[in-house]
């Protein structure tokens, strides 16, 4: 995902090994799962909209000006990187994992930034 503002672009692609021919290594093959360009979340989540940060999704449309929905199994992991994405003055990548929590099933997300992935993992 980048943010430019309230503007959102977002890739989520599938990746995996591909078949070996003739004693050539395997090949990576990707698959793009969803694309999509110019999302808009009308909300200020870095500032008076903070408490709905990692509630909210942005709005993707089609060429056609069709809502499209993100899927649904990867909802909770773009919830975190939109909360991810509106650090407030933030400019430096994350990364994020959702969780599932064991007593009552809601998602957790952990932040990873530059300093634990420099010394804490």
């Amino acid at each position: 995902m980048v943010r430019e503002g309230r503007t959102y672009e977002l890739l989520i692609t599938r990746h995996a090994a591909g078949n070996a021919a003739n004693g050539c290594r395997l090949s990576l093959e990707t698959r793009m799962l969803f694309r999509g360009v110019h999302g808009r979340l009308e909300l200020d989540l870095s500032g008076r909209d903070k408490a709905q940060a990692g509630a909210v999704l942005p709005t993707f449309y089609s060429l056609s000006g069709e809502a499209m929905a993100i899927p649904e199994q990867f909802t909770p992991a773009v919830r975190s990187i939109v909360k991810a994405a509106n650090g407030n003055g933030c400019s430096h990548c994350h990364y994020v994992n959702t969780h599932h929590s064991n007593n009552n099933n809601h998602h957790k997300t952990k932040r990873i930034d530059d300093e634990a992935r420099a010394g804490e993992l």
